[in-house]
């Protein structure tokens, strides 16, 4: 029987128990609430400087892609001024309102030359200008740089507060990211020196990015973290501007240095001194309707290339709601322990949750940006032989634009190894890539890659040792364009030389035979005076006949006729019609090819190549007294080669291209002027197609072939 005493004495020790295991519980809520909030508050600022530190390299490495073409392009426009740079000071030329020296290279004159920096632009899309130095100012005397009004900046100044301006007075160049009349460029200015090393002007080149730019900003700021956090950037550099915001979604272009918080402390100042870490502050947000000031976690980066400072900030309340939840669940739960237990394991799966969820959105949106990168981008891990040398490495992570660029697929190239994908990669890539992944030493490379028969740019970095990310662009047509315009310069060059020369005869001959017309008209020989006028009047039809043949090359793409569709016999037909004469007169047998081929482009232009490439074959048929030509088409592969085929004096294999050439005969005592097969080579050239020849040599006959590009190509089908 359980007396009154023993049910106190029991209910006594109950109640004691009871209050130890609450007093345990209470003890063990609070050391495991202040933990989880520790370890939360640990985990969320991490996640804030990753994505923080990652967006500044992503940046970091946009801006060196950028600054790096920036550098070529300049490169590109300093061939534009072939002589030396002299100042005359003696000479003045108003620009704008402002006088200033009149700047030379080589005898031209500079100022007010837009047409230097308008031809740079119209090639290469690149803004362009340039200074002359007055006093101790540069001022843009050339310029294809315009206004906001449209107008063209010429007569504007390069102001003193420039990051640019005291480097160049000293002589150095400059790259980097300039806002020239409310558009962004990635800029490169280039000192000028005279022949005592004085800096007399400024050549400068502009790459315009505002349009991708804003793309990148507008993603920015479409980011929350959490609820109402997001990211934003400062403007470092001293001057009017520090302090301003780059990028915000409520404030941006506002200067905010000398903000303060709810108590007056000023945490923008503090931000901009340190440039780089955490900062925590009480704040009232108007602009985002918030009536109450919250504490702030704001985590920041610098971007020491653009001199920017990267932020990313959001209420603590948001950051740590899941720690206050399991605070006061714990609290009104330790009564019963059983139920404390269920609602500490509800509450944390519940945070846990939560927690990973809204770190995923915030993933998820941050990946969003990262994918729409234009550049490509991939993750790697170096993989090393026995002896630790770097011999393949897997494909950890790739973007959509790296899939478009090189044609491989994610899902099909992910956890594999190079050498699994690329069997036949060269040891050259694996090798600097391993530098990159073991030693941490970023490499820029821009190469040709003959597994893509590509050229592409690449940046590599390492953050943590064995692994490596690549960022890479496509630059096969701006490598293609450079190539075409070194061609273009070359052939300016052969051509200028070539005209000279070629021209000099006929005027020596006609200057000769002028002093010969005047002694004999003293003489009054009338037999000498009609053979002086004849050599002159042979002299000048010579020279009008280069001049026309001249002006004929110079016309090919240029002045086109209507684009039509002919079948390839009419060609033939029209070729072989005005070719004729020399045909009879040679005795040559003509053979052709029975298939019947619809072309498009230029007629006229066309049955130019058929004639020109006749007329050859029976103007080297040589002594063959059996002159034949074959004329024809065949498939080779996916091209439709077509050919002009003899059994003339053939061609040695050395000169196979040189007698493309302007003027180039291999028999000079031939007729004409040697500019028909390099007629045929620029036709062919403007409908997209490439001319070779094939012989066995000196008197084995040749074969003159030529394609078309995929424009004439695509609108080629047999009858």
């Amino acid at each position: 029987m359980v007396t009154p005493a023993r049910f106190l004495e029991s209910f006594k020790r109950s109640l004691v128990h009871a209050v130890l295991i609450v007093l345990v519980m209470l003890i063990f809520t609070t050391a495991l609430t202040a933990y989880l909030k520790k370890r939360l508050d640990s985990r969320t600022e991490a996640e804030m400087a990753q994505q923080v530190s990652l967006l500044v390299n992503t940046m970091s490495s946009y801006h060196a892609a950028l600054a790096d073409s920036a550098d070529k392009m300049s490169a590109v426009f300093c061939t534009y001024f072939p002589g030396k740079f002299r100042l005359d000071s003696s000479k003045n030329v108003t620009v704008g309102n402002r006088q200033t020296p009149l700047l030379l290279n080589g005898s031209t004159p500079l100022n007010l030359n837009n047409g230097i920096t308008d031809r740079f632009t119209e090639v290469t899309k690149v803004a362009a200008s340039i200074f002359v130095r007055s006093g101790d100012d540069f001022v843009r005397i050339a310029t294809s740089v315009n206004k906001e009004d449209g107008s063209r900046a010429i007569g504007t100044m390069l102001e003193r507060e420039h990051p640019a301006y005291s480097g160049l007075l000293k002589g150095e160049a400059f790259v980097g990211k300039a806002t020239l009349f409310n558009k962004d460029y990635m800029t490169k200015y280039v000192p000028v020196k005279d022949n005592q090393g004085n800096v007399i002007a400024v050549l400068f080149v502009g790459l315009d990015f505002t349009d991708s730019l804003k793309v990148l900003k507008d993603k920015l700021r479409a980011i929350t973290i959490g609820k109402s956090g997001y990211f934003y950037a400062l403007e470092a550099h001293q001057g009017n501007n520090r302090g301003r915001m780059q990028i915000h979604p409520f404030i941006e272009g506002t200067n905010i240095s000398d903000v303060k918080d709810v108590s007056g402390r000023e945490f923008i100042r503090e931000i901009l001194t340190h440039k780089e870490g955490v900062i925590r502050y009480t704040w009232l947000n108007k602009e985002s309707g918030e009536a109450i000031p919250r504490e702030k976690l704001v985590v920041y980066r610098y971007l020491k290339e653009w001199d920017w400072i990267i932020a990313a900030g959001a209420p603590l309340s948001e950051l740590n709601s899941e720690s206050r939840t399991i605070m006061g669940a714990m609290a009104g739960a330790t009564a019963l322990v059983s139920i404390i237990l269920v609602l500490l394991s509800v509450s944390m799966v519940h945070m846990e949750r939560k927690l990973t969820s809204e770190l995923q959105a915030s993933e998820k949106r941050y990946r969003e940006l990262f994918h729409s990168m234009q550049n490509g981008f991939a993750l790697h891990e170096i993989i090393c032989d026995e002896q630790d040398n770097p011999s393949d490495y897997r494909f950890l992570e790739v973007n959509p634009a790296f899939e478009t660029m090189t044609g491989l697929k994610a899902g099909d190239i992910v956890g594999k190894t190079v050498r699994e994908v690329l069997p036949d990669i060269e040891d050259s890539w694996i090798k600097t890539y391993g530098q990159v992944a073991l030693i941490g030493e970023s490499r820029h490379i821009e190469k040709y890659s003959a597994e893509f028969q590509r050229y592409y740019e690449v940046n590599a970095y390492s953050s943590q040792t064995g692994r490596f990310a690549t960022i890479i662009q496509d630059v096969t047509q701006r490598k293609l364009a450079e190539e075409a315009l070194r061609q273009k310069n070359a052939e300016m060059e052969r051509f200028t030389y070539t005209v000279s020369h070629d021209m000099k005869t006929p005027l020596v001959t006609i200057k000769t035979f002028i002093g010969f017309l005047e002694q004999d008209l003293a003489a009054g020989d009338p037999d000498r005076v009609k053979q002086d006028f004849d050599f002159i009047q042979g002299a000048a039809t010579k020279m009008e006949g280069l001049l026309n043949e001249l002006l004929e090359l110079s016309r090919v793409g240029h002045v086109l006729n209507s684009k039509v569709t002919v079948c390839f016999q009419d060609l033939i037909d029209d070729a072989l019609a005005a070719a004729a004469g020399i045909i009879a007169s040679r005795g040559v047998r003509i053979s052709r090819s029975a298939e019947s081929i619809l072309l498009s482009g230029d007629r006229p232009r066309l049955g130019e190549v058929w004639q020109n490439l006749i007329e050859n074959a029976v103007k080297y048929m040589g002594d063959q007294p059996d002159p034949q030509i074959e004329i024809g088409v065949e498939a080779r592969g996916v091209e439709r080669v077509f050919f002009v085929r003899d059994n003339g004096m053939g061609v040695d294999p050395r000169y196979t291209e040189k007698i493309f050439g302007l003027f180039e005969k291999l028999d000079p005592t031939s007729e004409g002027s040697g500019l028909g097969l390099a007629l045929v080579k620029r036709i062919v050239e403007v409908h997209g197609g490439r001319t070779w020849v094939d012989s066995e040599g000196i008197g084995r006959g040749s074969t003159f072939c030529f394609t078309f590009g995929v424009e004439t190509r695509q609108s080629l089908t047999d009858v």
